[in-house]
């Protein structure tokens, strides 16, 4: 039994493989993945409230952006349980990385705004 658990645990992903699947896979390029709860928050208003956002030319004239995924939590076909790895408790969060690391995790989209003024300092 303790050996059973053991390979379990082996073989459960973490969130260091969930961030390598995540991650830019272009140099100086950002990835972003925008999360709901697939129930309580309407899917059509976070779409257009994210991609106002990401798509507002302070965004796009400082980040180059290589990726955008926006994941249901509640969709059990998802390759990792991003609510957990991630310890996710709002809808929307916004989770934003580079080629090897987490950089900004929100539940306020508009974050990105001070992410963009910080990272331009």
């Amino acid at each position: 039994m303790v050996l059973f658990m053991g390979l379990l645990a082996a073989c459960s992903p973490t969130q260091s493989d969930a961030i390598t699947s995540m991650a830019s896979s272009e140099e100086g390029a950002y990835s972003i993945y925008v999360f709901w709860d697939g129930e309580q928050t309407d899917l059509q208003p976070l779409l257009d409230e994210a991609l106002t956002v990401i798509n507002s030319d302070k965004v796009m004239n400082s980040l180059k952006i290589s990726n955008i995924t926006i994941v249901s939590l509640n969709d059990k076909a998802q390759p990792y349980p991003y609510k957990k790895l991630f310890d996710i408790k709002e809808s929307p969060t916004l989770i934003l990385l580079d080629t090897e690391k987490v950089l900004l995790q929100t539940g306020n989209l508009e974050d990105l705004y001070d992410f963009v003024d910080n990272a331009a300092k």
